[in-house]
């Protein structure tokens, strides 16, 4: 479970996409990612409706393409060079993407499945 970020960061890393998962229901193995693409126009409807800015954008834009209808792809990616240094304060901004999560959860109800 540990990897380079050390092993308080790994389990926070495997806690938070448990959550994730039940709360949001996307079926995808690394929200965070920071590699994503995007088609013109669902990126334009998606991000206007874009409410958080942070790190919960990701988990947050995913779940309305996903909500939306849009198709989702998992591509796999090579990561070169990985530095562990990181801005991330594992317990401060843990508890904002919790927040977050949650945030994304009613936003979701509120609009109801398409």
């Amino acid at each position: 479970i540990s990897g380079r970020y050390g092993l308080l960061r790994s389990v926070a890393s495997v806690i938070f996409s448990a959550v994730c998962e039940m709360m949001l229901h996307l079926h995808i193995n690394d929200t965070q990612c920071g590699f994503k693409a995007f088609r013109g126009e669902p990126a334009k409807a998606l991000f206007a409706d874009l409410e958080i800015m942070r790190f919960g954008f990701d988990f947050e834009i995913l779940a309305m393409a996903r909500q939306n209808g849009y198709s989702i792809k998992s591509v796999p990616v090579t990561l070169i060079e990985n530095s562990p240094n990181t801005n991330v304060n594992v317990i401060g901004d843990g508890i904002t993407m919790l927040r977050e999560i949650y945030a994304v959860r009613k936003k979701i109800k509120r609009r109801g499945r398409k």
